[in-house]
């Protein structure tokens, strides 16, 4: 439970496992950790990667003593999987959002993800691009945060491209 919040997730996998990830941490009484990913690939080897993903996503959450933005975390994600062992493939997509609901501020980066869109409460719809490259391709590559000032009302969407998939 998110205070002033709601939270609304369709997961629909293309078949019985899958590479997607959804993530929500509270990492303090007002800021909000958003994660959404995408393994590249299907099946087992896209879950395992989905399992390291999380796990790196959950450290950093749980981090009191250091200050997390979008992009330190996708970093983190990042080498996560460039330390992995083997030479299959182990890329992802991601975007990381954290929500300031007392500033009304949300925080957003992104690695080689769908944008995500904002639906203002007036209408008009605002980009939230993803800057950076694929996860576990590169080290030390940035993930530009981008920010945003929400309103009552606002509506954050964030998606995969697995929706192509899924909907015909």
């Amino acid at each position: 439970h998110f205070e002033g919040i709601s939270v609304g997730s369709m997961w629909r996998p293309l078949g019985h496992v899958s590479g997607d990830l959804l993530a929500l941490r509270k990492l303090s009484e007002n800021r909000i950790l958003i994660a959404l990913c995408d393994a590249i690939g299907h099946g087992l080897p896209a879950a395992m990667l989905t399992m390291v993903l999380d796990r790196t996503i959950r450290e950093q959450s749980e981090e009191p003593s250091t200050f997390q933005s979008p992009s330190s975390i996708l970093n983190a994600m990042n080498e996560s999987l460039l330390s992995l062992p083997g030479i299959t493939t182990k890329f992802a997509t991601g975007m990381v959002g954290i929500l300031d609901t007392k500033l009304g501020t949300l925080d957003i980066a992104g690695a080689g993800h769908p944008s995500a869109m904002i639906l203002g409460h007036d209408g008009n719809i605002r980009i939230a691009r993803s800057h950076g490259p694929l996860l576990g391709i590169f080290g030390n590559e940035p993930f530009p945060n981008e920010q945003f000032d929400l309103a009552k009302g606002d509506t954050l969407f964030m998606l995969t491209d697995g929706v192509e998939e899924i909907f015909d």
